[in-house]
């Protein structure tokens, strides 16, 4: 599995970071906005197989789900490797 794009959240001066990802190689992964606001139009561009998110991002299942298949999962009781 090579994940091609993950939201994140903002830094103050715009720049995008990912959470929690100390140990994974995250070089070529696009960022898709902020998430709990992804840009849907961005991801859909990317034609993903699979789209895998979190339970607060419940409200986007309808919406994620008409792009690609959707599963969430809990990520933040756990290790982010273990949860995936």
């Amino acid at each position: 599995v090579k994940p091609v794009a993950s939201a994140g959240f903002l830094e103050p001066d715009g720049d995008g970071v990912f959470r929690r990802t100390d140990g994974f190689d995250t070089s070529g992964v696009e960022f898709v906005g902020d998430f709990l606001e992804p840009n849907l139009e961005k991801i859909a561009s990317l034609e993903p197989d699979l789209i895998v998110g979190y339970e607060l991002q419940e409200d986007l299942y309808e919406r994620l789900s008409g792009i690609a298949p959707t599963v969430f999962v809990q990520v933040f009781d756990r290790p982010l490797g273990e949860a995936l």
